[in-house]
């Protein structure tokens, strides 16, 4: 009984797809970090990812493609992938989870910005060496933040990523911003077309 209460658990906790964390426990996971590096004066780093024109893989090859580019880019996260030859790698206390669509999230206890800017540049390189089927390459576009230097909240912190993530975008994608306050806003059409 006690592992089927364990089995449900990581189910109701995880993406059915890619096995990564899920949106809830992401929002969980964050409050708590942020409470945990406010209460301990460590740093958090927060990292968005948006697969770049993802929609039009979807649209264009069918899902069954869109889903293998999913599972091979969560695949970077998980433990199989820790112990192979990659420069990118997750820390045991890094979480990883599947923030909805085609966009993802790190969260980075005790990690500066410089650290961070250094672990999404490292996950950038190696999606670029990612292959696929019909000779498919796939970028992603990246926003960081940090708590307690960008923002001093969980909702505040996931905004910074995500206006750093959509002027990336903006930008060219392919590509990583840090933010700053002087960043602009993505307008509404900007997020319908993120995709």
């Amino acid at each position: 009984m006690r592992k089927r209460n364990a089995e449900l658990e990581s189910l109701a906790a995880r993406d059915s797809l890619t096995k990564l964390y899920n949106h809830g426990f992401f929002q969980e996971s964050l409050r708590r970090e942020v409470e945990r590096a406010r209460r301990t004066e460590t740093e958090l780093g927060l990292i968005l990812i948006d697969l770049d024109n993802f929609k039009t893989i979807n649209d264009t090859f069918g899902h069954p493609v869109g889903d293998e580019i999913l599972l091979a880019f969560a695949g970077l996260f998980v433990e199989r992938s820790r112990a192979a030859d990659l420069s990118f790698r997750l820390a045991k206390k890094d979480i990883a989870a599947r923030y909805g669509g085609d966009e993802f999230a790190l969260i980075l206890p005790e990690t500066p910005k410089r650290g961070t800017f250094a672990k999404a540049e490292r996950l950038r390189a190696n999606v670029e060496k990612l292959e696929f089927d019909a000779g498919l390459t796939q970028t992603i576009s990246v926003g960081l933040a940090g708590f307690p230097d960008d923002a001093d909240s969980p909702r505040s912190l996931i905004e910074a990523a995500d206006r750093a993530m959509y002027v990336a975008k903006r930008q060219g994608r392919n590509r990583i911003v840090e933010y700053q306050p002087t960043l602009t806003a993505p307008s509404e059409s900007e997020v319908r077309s993120a995709s």
